[in-house]
């Protein structure tokens, strides 16, 4: 296993208890605090998670919709270069500044929503 990092991770609400993934592009991924959830199986690649707290609310400022919220996170890093779907690829280069990917996330703490 990978070295534990520190990161951001932007999500939904989806109802009181649950969060999900900000964006999904054919699977949702549900969060629950302080367990680790793994990415997909099956045709998907990494996680996304930020470095930092400032890119995370730089995404959600230039994406301009409300309802997201970011959270403190723990994650393993992806030794993959890419991010996947079963449609649709984004390289590093792709992704919003600061974005990192990972092959698990456990949720910490809520530092903002939107």
């Amino acid at each position: 296993m990978n070295k534990i990092r520190t990161g951001f991770k932007v999500v939904r609400r989806m109802d009181y208890f649950r969060v999900a993934s900000a964006f999904n592009f054919g699977k949702r991924v549900d969060y629950n605090i302080n367990i680790w959830t793994k990415r997909p199986l099956y045709g998907y690649g990494p996680l996304s998670v930020f470095k930092r707290l400032k890119d995370a609310e730089n995404f959600i400022r230039a994406e301009g919709v409300s309802g997201f919220e970011i959270y403190l996170c723990e994650y393993d890093e992806s030794s993959e270069l890419k991010l996947y779907s079963p449609t649709n690829t984004w390289t590093k280069s792709w992704c919003p500044e600061g974005t990192d990917f990972a092959e698990r996330i456990k949720l910490i703490q809520q530092m903002t929503k939107s």
